[in-house]
């Protein structure tokens, strides 16, 4: 049975137009990066429950979740409007098994991301296991618009401590600007993220994270297993793991 413990909102970030973060104070199980818990509000008779992963690292004391609010959505538009001192339910124990824990050592690992699918990657970034694992870490992230290009203080921290082991590809989609442009399965099919990143994509030398919207991760995921990757599970190790949002 899930045990629902209260959580308190610390702070919240407006990162502009429709993107937040939460910072809730709450007593979480031990987790591993990459995790998610459940949020739930009560209206009523009526419960609503969600999930989301957390973006702070698992010594963190205060528990980020990074959503877009949907208008039409049951829950973000009230998450949307809390402020510090706001309480609501949050599931104790986190869950999944999007970790690093089920990733085989490589030479490069690529962290591809779609709009809040980057939550989970500045969760692992945040602690030291990529960067004693891989020689290199390659974070990719797609938003619409440059708005959407959030966690830069954390992004910026990366680049100054790790220097050449961290690469930073971000992508616009919607508009104009000074960062690769188009999708992420397009810009894998003409070599642009390659060139980008100037370093090998291969299955001998890459382990592939995969976190955003379904329709992305689909495509990108054609991609690979045409390049010779394979899924990634406890009983057949690839170099494919994936985890969808939809947003």
């Amino acid at each position: 049975m899930t045990q629902w413990i209260e959580g308190e909102v610390a702070s919240k970030a407006h990162w502009g137009s429709d993107l937040y973060s939460l910072h809730l104070a709450a007593d979480l199980l031990p987790f591993q990066a990459g995790q998610f818990v459940r949020l739930r509000m009560d209206f009523g008779e009526q419960k609503v429950i969600r999930s989301y992963s957390l973006v702070n690292a698992p010594h963190q004391t205060l528990h980020e979740v990074y959503f877009v609010e949907v208008n039409e959505g049951q829950l973000t538009p009230s998450l949307a409007k809390l402020t510090p001192g706001d309480r609501l339910l949050i599931q104790r124990k986190p869950m999944g098994l999007f970790t690093l824990a089920q990733v085989a050592s490589a030479q490069t690992l690529w962290l591809i991301a779609s709009g809040t699918g980057l939550g989970p990657f500045i969760s692992m970034l945040r602690t030291t296991i990529p960067w004693a694992a891989f020689t290199h870490i390659v974070l990719v992230h797609a938003v619409r618009h440059t708005i959407g290009l959030t966690h830069q203080a954390d992004i910026q921290q990366f680049k100054q401590h790790f220097g050449a082991q961290f690469c930073y590809l971000p992508i616009v989609t919607r508009e104009a600007s000074t960062t690769l442009r188009g999708r992420i399965p397009q810009l894998l099919a003409n070599g642009a993220l390659i060139q980008a990143a100037q370093l090998p994509l291969t299955p001998e030398a890459s382990q592939i994270l995969l976190c955003g919207n379904p329709a992305m991760i689909k495509d990108s995921m054609a991609w690979f297993i045409s390049q010779g990757f394979k899924k990634n599970s406890r009983s057949q190790p690839g170099q494919l793991t994936t985890e969808s949002y939809w947003q």
